[in-house]
């Protein structure tokens, strides 16, 4: 986890773990997908995907279809 800081880790563990973007942050964090990469990904801000990591507010619209489609892509590398 090279690319987060442990305050970053303790935050998204410490979330509700049943809102899709700190489940996204869990699935980053450990494949250390980057903020930056996410939020090119999605279209949004970094700071916009920190607040989706750490459990601050949830993806909304168009946004949360984009979140769940990565978080299905990147949990279906590790099922396979």
């Amino acid at each position: 986890m090279d690319g987060y800081s442990l305050k970053a880790l303790r935050l998204n563990e410490a979330a509700d773990q049943s809102m899709i973007g700190v489940q996204l942050g869990k699935v980053c964090i450990t494949k250390e997908i980057s903020v930056i990469e996410v939020s090119k990904r999605i279209g949004v801000s970094r700071e916009c995907v920190y607040k989706w990591f750490f459990g601050e507010t949830c993806p909304k619209g168009a946004n949360l279809f984009k979140v769940t489609e990565m978080l299905n892509s990147l949990t279906e590398e590790v099922v396979q």
